[in-house]
């Protein structure tokens, strides 16, 4: 009895929820693999130039602004990350994660 009665009073808390309007955008991210500097569209280092052309992709700084961008645009974000943060380049080899740490 105990049971129907918590399950029912949960149920009965619930349901003038499920009408209310809630718009949530999720924004997710994954395979970051620790490139923190931009690279070119050979996947190798991107120079000063090429950088300033727009012929560079990623890296934190880009990152960071499209987050920022697209909470800008609603009232309630969730950022969530996918995982693989964590290896894939010298900063990875050098640091061990703790840059990545830092800026998740």
């Amino acid at each position: 009895m105990k049971r129907f009665l918590t399950s029912a009073a949960a149920l009965a808390m619930t349901s003038g929820m499920a009408a209310a309007e809630y718009k949530l955008t999720i924004l997710h991210t994954n395979d970051f693999h620790a490139r923190f500097e931009p690279i070119s569209k050979y996947d190798g280092p991107c120079s000063a130039e090429d950088n300033s052309a727009g012929e560079c992709f990623g890296g934190s700084g880009r990152l960071v602004t499209a987050i920022n961008e697209a909470r800008g645009r609603t009232d309630n974000a969730l950022l969530v990350d996918g995982g693989d943060q964590f290896q894939g380049t010298l900063f990875y080899t050098h640091y061990k994660g703790a840059l990545a740490a830092e800026m998740m």
